[in-house]
Protein backbone atom coordinates (compact mmCIF):
# COMPACT_ATOMS: atom_id res chain seq x y z
CA UNK A 1 0.00 0.00 0.00
CA UNK A 2 2.96 2.27 0.62
CA UNK A 3 4.38 1.82 -2.55
CA UNK A 4 0.84 2.64 -4.05
CA UNK A 5 0.91 5.63 -2.52
CA UNK A 6 4.45 6.99 -3.92
CA UNK A 7 3.77 6.19 -7.21
CA UNK A 8 0.84 7.69 -7.21
CA UNK A 9 2.54 11.24 -4.91
CA UNK A 10 5.29 10.92 -7.92
CA UNK A 11 3.36 10.37 -10.60
CA UNK A 12 1.05 13.84 -9.27
CA UNK A 13 4.11 15.77 -8.84
CA UNK A 14 5.57 15.07 -12.34
CA UNK A 15 2.43 15.98 -13.44
CA UNK A 16 2.39 19.77 -12.22
CA UNK A 17 6.00 19.75 -13.44
CA UNK A 18 4.64 19.04 -16.85
CA UNK A 19 1.46 21.21 -16.47
CA UNK A 20 3.29 24.02 -14.92
CA UNK A 21 5.78 24.44 -17.67
CA UNK A 22 3.06 24.45 -20.45
CA UNK A 23 1.88 27.46 -18.56
CA UNK A 24 4.82 29.43 -18.38
CA UNK A 25 6.04 29.57 -21.98
CA UNK A 26 2.42 29.99 -23.52
CA UNK A 27 2.81 33.83 -24.71
CA UNK A 28 6.35 32.59 -26.08
CA UNK A 29 5.34 29.49 -27.46
CA UNK A 30 2.28 31.22 -29.77
CA UNK A 31 5.05 33.91 -30.86
CA UNK A 32 7.34 31.69 -31.89
CA UNK A 33 4.56 29.44 -33.90
CA UNK A 34 3.64 32.97 -35.66
CA UNK A 35 7.22 33.27 -36.42
CA UNK A 36 7.43 29.75 -37.70
CA UNK A 37 4.05 30.60 -39.96
CA UNK A 38 5.50 33.62 -41.64
CA UNK A 39 9.09 32.02 -41.95
CA UNK A 40 7.45 28.72 -43.64
CA UNK A 41 5.85 31.27 -46.26
CA UNK A 42 8.72 33.22 -46.67
CA UNK A 43 10.37 29.94 -47.51
CA UNK A 44 7.64 28.91 -49.77
CA UNK A 45 8.01 32.23 -51.74
CA UNK A 46 11.51 31.86 -51.63
CA UNK A 47 11.40 28.28 -53.36
CA UNK A 48 9.12 30.01 -55.84
CA UNK A 49 11.47 32.66 -56.77
CA UNK A 50 14.83 29.93 -57.11
CA UNK A 51 13.81 26.50 -58.64
CA UNK A 52 15.91 23.85 -57.13
CA UNK A 53 17.51 21.49 -59.47
CA UNK A 54 19.44 18.07 -58.96
CA UNK A 55 21.00 16.29 -62.28
CA UNK A 56 21.88 12.96 -63.16
CA UNK A 57 24.60 11.80 -65.61
CA UNK A 58 23.64 9.80 -68.38
CA UNK A 59 26.63 7.57 -69.72
CA UNK A 60 24.09 7.49 -72.78
CA UNK A 61 24.97 10.90 -73.57
CA UNK A 62 23.02 13.31 -71.67
CA UNK A 63 22.35 15.10 -68.14
CA UNK A 64 18.95 14.54 -66.75
CA UNK A 65 17.68 17.88 -64.74
CA UNK A 66 14.82 16.82 -62.09
CA UNK A 67 12.94 19.23 -60.41
CA UNK A 68 13.97 18.95 -56.34
CA UNK A 69 9.98 19.50 -55.20
CA UNK A 70 8.08 17.18 -57.77
CA UNK A 71 11.17 15.10 -58.71
CA UNK A 72 10.34 15.12 -62.36
CA UNK A 73 12.86 15.53 -65.29
CA UNK A 74 12.14 18.85 -66.53
CA UNK A 75 14.40 18.81 -68.79
CA UNK A 76 17.64 16.78 -70.71
CA UNK A 77 20.60 17.86 -71.82
CA UNK A 78 21.68 15.86 -75.48
CA UNK A 79 25.87 15.36 -75.73
CA UNK A 80 28.19 13.48 -78.09
CA UNK A 81 29.98 10.60 -75.62
CA UNK A 82 29.13 9.43 -72.06
CA UNK A 83 28.59 11.87 -69.23
CA UNK A 84 30.70 10.19 -66.18
CA UNK A 85 29.95 12.33 -63.54
CA UNK A 86 28.23 15.48 -62.71
CA UNK A 87 28.38 18.42 -60.04
CA UNK A 88 26.39 21.81 -59.33
CA UNK A 89 29.30 24.84 -57.93
CA UNK A 90 28.79 25.95 -54.66
CA UNK A 91 26.69 29.36 -55.61
CA UNK A 92 24.38 26.96 -57.57
CA UNK A 93 24.94 28.38 -60.47
CA UNK A 94 26.86 26.10 -63.21
CA UNK A 95 26.50 22.48 -63.83
CA UNK A 96 30.18 20.65 -64.24
CA UNK A 97 30.10 17.42 -65.80
CA UNK A 98 33.02 15.15 -67.39
CA UNK A 99 32.36 13.73 -70.15
CA UNK A 100 34.24 10.81 -72.59
CA UNK A 101 33.83 11.22 -76.47
CA UNK A 102 32.42 8.15 -78.37
CA UNK A 103 35.02 6.12 -79.26
CA UNK A 104 35.74 5.88 -83.08
CA UNK A 105 35.89 2.28 -84.02
CA UNK A 106 38.40 1.34 -86.17
CA UNK A 107 41.93 0.04 -86.56
CA UNK A 108 43.44 2.22 -83.32
CA UNK A 109 41.69 0.07 -80.39
CA UNK A 110 43.96 2.49 -77.59
CA UNK A 111 42.01 4.20 -75.11
CA UNK A 112 43.61 7.43 -75.93
CA UNK A 113 39.99 9.52 -75.22
CA UNK A 114 40.95 13.06 -74.82
CA UNK A 115 37.86 13.99 -72.88
CA UNK A 116 35.96 17.56 -71.57
CA UNK A 117 34.69 19.00 -68.85
CA UNK A 118 31.24 21.06 -70.02
CA UNK A 119 30.16 23.71 -68.03
CA UNK A 120 26.19 24.84 -68.18
CA UNK A 121 23.92 27.44 -66.75
CA UNK A 122 22.26 25.62 -64.44
CA UNK A 123 18.75 27.76 -65.06
CA UNK A 124 18.82 28.00 -68.77
CA UNK A 125 20.74 24.67 -69.48
CA UNK A 126 22.55 26.70 -71.84
CA UNK A 127 26.39 25.33 -72.81
CA UNK A 128 28.89 27.69 -70.99
CA UNK A 129 32.27 26.02 -71.96
CA UNK A 130 33.52 23.21 -73.09
CA UNK A 131 37.41 22.53 -71.72
CA UNK A 132 39.38 20.09 -73.24
CA UNK A 133 41.39 17.94 -70.55
CA UNK A 134 42.89 14.69 -70.19
CA UNK A 135 42.44 11.03 -71.43
CA UNK A 136 39.32 9.37 -69.69
CA UNK A 137 38.02 12.25 -67.18
CA UNK A 138 36.06 10.27 -64.46
CA UNK A 139 34.86 12.68 -62.26
CA UNK A 140 34.72 16.91 -61.39
CA UNK A 141 34.50 18.65 -58.17
CA UNK A 142 34.30 22.60 -57.22
CA UNK A 143 36.57 24.04 -54.52
CA UNK A 144 34.44 25.34 -51.79
CA UNK A 145 35.19 28.79 -53.23
CA UNK A 146 34.15 28.21 -56.47
CA UNK A 147 37.14 29.86 -58.07
CA UNK A 148 38.42 26.23 -59.59
CA UNK A 149 37.12 23.09 -60.97
CA UNK A 150 39.10 19.69 -60.74
CA UNK A 151 38.71 16.50 -63.24
CA UNK A 152 40.24 13.45 -62.69
CA UNK A 153 41.90 11.83 -65.65
CA UNK A 154 41.97 7.87 -65.70
CA UNK A 155 44.05 6.81 -67.73
CA UNK A 156 46.78 10.12 -67.88
CA UNK A 157 46.71 9.37 -64.55
CA UNK A 158 46.48 13.26 -63.66
CA UNK A 159 44.17 15.95 -61.95
CA UNK A 160 43.19 18.95 -64.62
CA UNK A 161 42.71 22.34 -62.41
CA UNK A 162 40.56 24.44 -64.05
CA UNK A 163 39.90 28.04 -63.41
CA UNK A 164 36.64 29.01 -63.38
CA UNK A 165 37.02 32.85 -64.67
CA UNK A 166 38.56 31.71 -67.30
CA UNK A 167 37.38 28.58 -68.22
CA UNK A 168 40.93 27.07 -68.89
CA UNK A 169 43.24 24.73 -67.34
CA UNK A 170 45.92 26.45 -65.79
CA UNK A 171 47.82 23.50 -64.17
CA UNK A 172 48.10 19.04 -64.45
CA UNK A 173 48.48 17.33 -61.17
CA UNK A 174 50.17 13.92 -61.23
CA UNK A 175 48.71 11.35 -59.37
CA UNK A 176 48.93 7.83 -58.62
CA UNK A 177 47.31 5.10 -61.00
CA UNK A 178 43.87 5.88 -62.81
CA UNK A 179 42.59 8.71 -60.44
CA UNK A 180 38.88 7.79 -60.54
CA UNK A 181 36.21 9.81 -57.40
CA UNK A 182 37.88 12.27 -54.95
CA UNK A 183 36.58 15.58 -52.92
CA UNK A 184 38.27 18.74 -52.25
CA UNK A 185 38.45 19.56 -48.04
CA UNK A 186 36.42 22.39 -47.16
CA UNK A 187 39.47 24.40 -46.29
CA UNK A 188 41.06 24.54 -49.87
Amino acid sequence: MRKTIIAVLTLLTMFMFVLGGCGTNSQKSNTTLGKNKQSAAATKEQRKETKKYYFTANEGGSISKIDLETNKVVSTIKVDGAVHNVQVSPDGKILGATLVPEMQHGNDHSMEMKGMALFYNTETDELIKKVKVGNHPAHIVFTENGKYALVTNNEDNNVSVIDMASYSVIQTIPTGKGPHGFRISKDS
